[in-house]
């Protein structure tokens, strides 16, 4: 688990940088487009946009045997989903992360739900 932000000051423009890899064959990606909206993918498996770039979001990966699902901001279901494969965190990714956190188990959604509510209330996200 991990918190992003993706706002840079000079404001909103095409780019993607890496989340994560190794995961899965493919990294994890953020993507943010021309409207300052971020989505993140998985290979060919890519997330719905909406996702302001300049607001904190809480990453849930899950990693459960091959499969590796991605949820955002405490969502019951996956932002994306993909299969397994070491982690590196935050290669050529231009923002912020924060608060990684790794279990040795995969959490229910509504711990995953619990952690974000909890994060936003204290940060001030």
């Amino acid at each position: 688990m991990l918190w992003l932000w993706l706002g840079e000051p000079s404001g909103a423009s095409v780019r993607q940088g890496q989340v994560c890899r190794g995961l899965t064959a493919e990294p994890l990606l953020a993507h943010q487009d021309a409207a300052h909206e971020v989505r993140f993918s998985l290979g060919d498996a890519r997330g719905e946009p909406g996702l302001r770039a300049d607001h904190w979001h809480q990453l849930a990966i899950v990693r459960r045997a091959a499969a590796v699902a991605v949820g955002v901001d405490g969502a019951a279901s996956p932002h994306v989903r993909g299969a397994a494969g070491p982690i590196v965190i935050g290669a050529g990714l231009q923002g912020k992360i924060d608060e990684i956190a790794l279990f040795d188990r995969p959490l229910s959604a509504d711990e995953i739900t619990a952690l974000w509510q909890a994060g936003t209330a204290t940060a001030g996200r």
